[in-house]
């Protein structure tokens, strides 16, 4: 409803944002609770919107204060109040404009009416903070200690590559095989592992034409196949690993085969091939731009270049991982699931996109489940790239 100004910042931006949604649910119940009670009451529906708005602004000044940012500090309370008041007026008004025109043109019920005003002040919400307070009042984390974390954040983005991959000890490497074999297993019995494999294996079909020459970077055991009409085209699937190729040769025939660190020069002729695909593979590369490189140097001119990455490090994403992978590994193995995790998926989605731009124009680009372009409420990027 309103914004508190100097939050401190001794609990981290995740924390305060998920406080926050807690704070909000709490003060929209009571809110809609004591709006409820006084119309049934008899009073008036816009007096009682009105007082319950003011009940609602306290309750969450409160909690905005003393638990989303935990600041027990009496000092600057008032002014801190008048401040937070001031960004709650335009609510007030919007609550008792939805009021109007649902319940009083409308004749929805009053509590309809209450309910439907909550999405706008919300965006009401989030827009005068950004307008009015973020930007115009001089908050005090945007001093010192921001400019460290951006320098920061500059340096992690000028790493260079490759990248060192934490050391695993014997037990973790043979953890490590048999979980990536049990878990992909795991996942296509489950509703949610069927409807992410749906899309990270249909999203690359988009650049399938009859009678192409296509390569699959980091096959696996060839999951993606039965996906392909192999009939009609020429496929090569590559993995580092020969037992791998092996069971990929035994199940189709005429896919080739190349054991090989695509990380590496494969032996392959340039410009040969009409598409290439890398379906959760870039994620895993300590060395990158390197495999970007080869890429570049075996697509055609006017071929395609296919990817699906996971939104790692998003929300979404990482709930994902916590109701699904965590503790299918955590029960399995009894241990932690994070070294396994620190290990394996070691490029971030930006950093990803940003080696890709190097050498590549997106021509197409989808995101998994939602419309909007979120890599913090999405589980999976689709891109389709051509070469600059």
């Amino acid at each position: 409803m309103g914004y508190l100004v100097n939050p401190p910042e001794h609990l981290s931006l995740k924390v305060q944002a998920v406080r926050q949604i807690v704070s909000g649910a709490i003060t929209t119940l009571a809110d809609l609770l004591f709006f409820q009670l006084l119309v049934f009451w008899g009073c008036n529906p816009y007096f009682s919107a009105a007082l319950t708005f003011c009940i609602a602004v306290i309750i969450n000044f409160i909690l905005t204060r003393f638990y989303v940012f935990t600041n027990f500090s009496i000092k600057n309370i008032l002014s801190d109040f008048i401040f937070y008041c001031l960004s709650c007026v335009g609510s007030l008004l919007i609550s008792e404009l939805c009021i109007f025109i649902f319940h009083g043109i409308f004749e929805f019920s009053p509590l309809i009416a209450k309910i439907f005003s909550i999405p706008v002040i919300f965006v009401w919400t989030i827009l005068i903070t950004r307008i009015i307070f973020m930007k115009k009042l001089n908050l005090r984390r945007d001093t010192h200690e921001e400019r460290e974390r951006e320098r920061e954040r500059e340096r992690e983005r000028e790493r260079e590559w490759p990248k060192k991959l934490p050391e695993l000890t014997e037990e973790q490497e043979s953890v490590r095989a048999d979980f990536m074999r049990r878990h992909l297993e795991a996942m296509q019995t489950r509703w949610y592992g069927a409807l992410v494999e749906k899309f990270n294996h249909r999203y690359p079909l988009r650049s399938y034409r009859s009678g192409c020459i296509t390569l699959e970077l980091g096959a696996g055991i060839g999951g993606h196949l039965c996906y392909e009409d192999i009939l009609h085209q020429t496929y090569y699937a590559n993995e580092f690993l020969p037992e791998l190729c092996d069971k990929i040769k035994e199940k189709y025939p005429t896919v080739t085969t190349i054991s090989g660190d695509c990380q590496c020069r494969l032996p392959l002729p340039d410009a040969y091939f009409d598409r290439i695909l890398a379906i959760h593979v870039l994620e895993h590369l300590p060395n990158l731009p390197a495999t970007l490189q080869e890429v570049y140097r075996l697509l055609k001119g006017n071929g395609y270049f296919s990817v699906v990455i996971p939104c790692e490090g998003g929300l979404a994403y990482t709930l994902a991982r916590n109701i699904s992978a965590r503790p299918h590994f955590e029960k399995t193995y009894g241990q932690s699931y994070d070294w396994f995790i620190k290990h394996e998926h070691i490029n971030l989605p930006g950093e990803i996109l940003k080696e890709l731009n190097e050498l590549f124009e997106v021509r197409h680009k989808s995101y998994f489940p939602l419309i909007f372009p979120s890599v913090t409420f999405n589980l999976a990027i689709g891109l389709t790239l051509s070469k600059k």
